[in-house]
């Protein structure tokens, strides 16, 4: 553990080299998905070119996700971080974070809402193989354990969380 990341990461990089990819860059997105599903990194890259990446380009992960689950290999549902809809509801979900300092990123320059970062999303989801979004970047979750090429801040602000299993 360090200072940018007080808890348990482990770097997923290696991925590429042993994929078949070396000077692949910006697949973030191909990492996540191939760490969360258990997939081979080359398979995982081909499921993405197959959903519409192009190589060294950013893409979405929930199209590899909608097009592995199109094909029976995984099942996924989106984790339900806020709901704004009713007000209510939000605020009771909100103290369900157990918030302390730290815990939520006001994103007020960007937007008049709040999102749900890394160090509360880990105490919420402390099993199970998730694929996180943030605003330009995805990494896999897995049994409380950060997987990704960066270690991230526990204040990063996480936009769409989804539960994946294998099928």
């Amino acid at each position: 553990m360090n200072k940018r990341a007080p808890f348990q990461y482990v770097s997923s990089r290696w991925l590429r080299a042993k994929g078949g990819h070396p000077d692949e860059s910006r697949d973030c997105s191909v990492r996540a998905l191939a760490t969360a599903t258990g997939l081979p990194y080359a398979e995982a890259h081909a499921v993405m070119t197959a959903s519409g990446r192009l190589p060294k380009q950013a893409w979405w992960t929930d199209r590899g996700l909608k097009f592995l689950a199109e094909l029976g290999v995984i099942k996924f549902e989106e984790v339900k971080l806020i709901d704004w809809s009713d007000r209510a509801e939000s605020k009771a979900l909100f103290r369900s974070y157990e918030l302390d300092k730290g815990d939520v990123y006001d994103r007020r320059q960007r937007s008049r809402f709040k999102a749900v970062t890394i160090g509360a999303l880990l105490r919420r989801l402390p099993a199970g193989h998730y694929v996180c979004h943030t605003r330009d970047h995805a990494f896999a979750l897995i049994d409380g354990v950060v997987h990704d090429g960066r270690a991230p801040g526990l204040n990063t602000a996480i936009e769409q969380c989804w539960r994946v299993e294998r099928a």
